[in-house]
């Protein structure tokens, strides 16, 4: 965790620094949250304030580097963040002007009872097949490594092929921080310079803290600093126009270590029959994405504040899978509901057209030259801040909280006696369930533990029934409630389910049938497309 408050007061040119050079120690899953922080945050002073060339030479019993005259290059490690748009490890790659090698490792056994379930895995292969057509279209090859442990790979793969830089995105639950932590020690104290980004929240989880310093306990509190930040998350970055490859002799050289998708075995025969149906119902990869995500904002956001909790429509966008893997930024979905947003504001009637790889991104709300639209925006931020409890000055700078609402909550002789979905308008619901998972990846940041024990030390100790036949007959959807009998039947045969029903399903197996949460994660788990930590 960052020294306390020093996240919070921090600029948005520190923010947007990406050079985040880490030389932190490995630890468990408990201790492990500064594997993805800011290079402020490391415990050792030295590394952290050394310039990238400071690196620490490799010793002759470190990796074995090659000596062939292969060319120095970087490598872009693709984890969830299956995506050329808006991947800011990507972008910095192309920046550092080297042949760039983009990989990605399968190495289920580091993960431990978390690898990936049935529907998990069958999503996973279909968007890496799209994220190779995507690469290919801007001159890159994607590289595939298999190994017990992701530093088994990589090490093996530095000692064939003269890598300079390694990039990737942070992942912030307790598996992957641990994991990521060991690799930037290594590899730093290699000779590897290791840089990392934020490619999967619009607030680092450190950015976002009480006046203290101290981490938010809810999603209320939570949400309320969020928007209140100085500064608004950072703007999408489109895809590279074009890519430099390596030399034919590091694709040789990586022969001896890499395979191809199908060799990873993703999927056993028996799975990929089972699976069958999914492929009627989903398209994985970017693409997919955002055609279902402009078909949403032309046909269900404006209804989405009163008809999002009907389960019988598609009343929700249904991204969760494609947002698992990363295959659209939520960045780029974020900006878009601003932009619908303010043209609702303005009564205006814009198309879909931020998603557009073509489009010229909406003009930042901080750049608008309206004067009676800014002292609207001005006064409605300061009577938001009011309602909230939060301390805005006169010059205060744009940020989330100052960008533009629609009339339902312009001010205080509007909202008052109204539900919160009114308040905010359809919109600002859908920001606000955009903020809900941010909120869990805020929790998987600051309490690693929650996916073992509860967050409340008080329901650690329920006498829960160990009826084995009784959750079958839930996971198979042949209890009795047809309600929830249709929610597991059509869990198990989408890999979806409404959230709505998740909390019905879930109540039921906990709070009715008292069968272990346990239980119910594990079979989520190897159902859901969209299970995460």
């Amino acid at each position: 965790m960052p020294p306390k408050g020093r996240g919070a007061r921090r600029s948005p040119r520190q923010r947007q620094n990406k050079n985040k050079k880490s030389g932190i120690p490995a630890g468990s899953a408990a201790n492990a949250a500064n594997a993805a922080a800011p290079t402020t945050t490391t415990t050792t002073a030295a590394a952290a304030a050394a310039p990238p060339t400071a690196a620490a030479a490799p010793t002759a019993a470190a990796l074995p580097r090659p000596n062939s005259n292969n060319g120095e290059v970087s490598v872009v490690w693709f984890r969830r963040d299956l995506r050329t748009d808006d991947n800011p490890a990507l972008n910095a790659a192309v920046a550092a002007g080297r042949p760039i090698l983009p990989i990605f490792i399968w190495e289920p056994e580091e993960q431990g009872q978390f690898q990936p379930g049935r529907g998990s895995r069958w999503w996973l292969n279909r968007s890496l097949a799209r994220l190779e057509d995507d690469l290919k279209a801007i001159g890159a090859r994607l590289a595939y490594l298999r190994g017990t442990t992701a530093l088994r790979a990589l090490r093996s793969l530095f000692a064939r092929v003269d890598v300079k830089e390694l990039f990737f995105n942070n992942l912030y639950d307790a598996v992957s921080l641990a994991r990521d932590c060991s690799v930037k020690e290594t590899l730093n104290n290699e000779g590897v310079t290791v840089t990392t980004f934020n490619a999967d929240l619009l607030y680092e989880p450190w950015e976002v803290l009480g006046s203290g310093g101290e981490p938010f306990h809810t999603f209320e509190a939570f949400w309320s600093r969020m928007q209140c930040l100085s500064y608004a998350p950072r703007r999408p970055e489109s895809a590279p126009a074009r890519i430099a490859l390596p030399s034919s002799d590091v694709f040789d050289a990586l022969r001896e270590v890499a395979c191809t998708r199908d060799e990873l075995a993703l999927l056993t025969e028996d799975e990929d029959r089972c699976t069958e149906s999914l492929s009627a119902r989903w398209r994985p990869g970017g693409h997919g994405a955002r055609r279902i995500f402009e078909s949403f904002c032309r046909h269900a956001l404006e209804s989405f504040s009163w008809e999002r909790a009907k389960v019988d429509i598609a009343s929700t966008s249904q991204l969760s899978p494609h947002m698992h893997y990363g295959e659209i930024s939520v960045r780029r979905i974020y900006y878009a509901v601003k932009d619908l947003e303010y043209a609702a504001a303005r009564n205006e009637t814009r198309g879909v057209t931020a998603l557009s790889e073509e489009a010229e991104p909406p003009a930042p709300y901080d750049e608008m030259d309206d004067a009676s639209t800014l002292a609207v925006r001005r006064r409605r931020v300061h009577e938001d801040a009011r309602r909230t409890g939060c301390r805005l000055g006169d010059d205060t700078p744009a940020g989330m909280a100052n960008m533009p609402r629609t009339p339902a909550g312009a001010g205080s002789h509007h909202t008052a006696g109204k539900p919160a979905r009114e308040v905010e308008g359809p919109h600002g619901e859908y920001l606000r369930c955009l903020g809900l998972r941010e909120w869990s990846r805020y929790l998987s940041f600051f309490y690693p533990f929650t996916h073992e024990r509860s967050l409340l030390s008080q329901l650690r100790a329920v006498p829960w029934n160990y009826d084995e036949t009784m959750f079958h007959r839930w996971k198979m959807g042949t209890t009795g409630y047809p309600l929830v009998d249709a929610a597991m039947r059509q869990l198990w045969s989408t890999g979806w389910l409404h959230n709505r029903m998740r909390m019905v399903v879930a109540s039921f197996l906990v709070k009715h049938l008292l069968l272990p949460w346990q239980w119910g994660l594990r079979h989520f788990w190897e159902s859901q497309l969209d299970a995460d930590l």
